[in-house]
């Protein structure tokens, strides 16, 4: 599990203790006015990707033809 969680606002990297925190960050900016409309996308560590990878590798799926 990551330590942090890496956020942006207003084009500027923010990185929090954990997810909550972040979305609470995200959710007090959204509530301030100071954006019109908000995405917010958590980020995988990297031992999260390699785990991802290692899963994707083991799946049945295969593009339809």
């Amino acid at each position: 599990m990551h330590t942090n969680t890496p956020i942006t606002a207003g084009g500027k990297l923010f990185e929090a203790p954990d997810d909550t925190t972040a979305a609470g960050f995200a959710l007090a900016i959204a509530a301030g006015g100071a954006v019109k409309s908000a995405k917010t996308t958590r980020l995988l560590s990297g031992q999260e990707w390699i785990e991802s990878l290692r899963k994707a590798q083991g799946s049945q799926y295969r593009p339809p033809q």
